[in-house]
């Protein structure tokens, strides 16, 4: 038979598994939420750095967290320098 589709990953579980595959690098990232709208794009000097301060969940503004609640993926565009970052966010 057909194989179940992974449980699709929400909030800090999604961001942590995008964070495992991120770069130290300049760049831009967008979180996604469940229908596909851009909840916030962000831009960062180290995206593993930036990222992983959404990934632990904690110490954020209730705005935040709510933004972190409802992402269900994370896209990212590295780029070269912070300043290429900027002109894309």
């Amino acid at each position: 038979g057909e194989a179940e589709p992974a449980p699709a990953l929400k909030g800090v579980e999604a961001i942590r598994d995008a964070w495992t595959r991120l770069p130290n690098r300049p760049g831009v990232y967008r979180m996604i939420g469940a229908d596909a709208e851009v909840l916030y794009v962000g831009k960062a000097k180290s995206l593993k750095n930036r990222v992983g301060q959404y990934a632990q969940g904690r110490g954020h503004t209730n705005a935040i967290y709510r933004m972190i609640h409802q992402t269900v993926a994370l896209e990212v565009i590295v780029t070269e320098t912070e300043t290429e970052a900027l002109r894309l966010a």
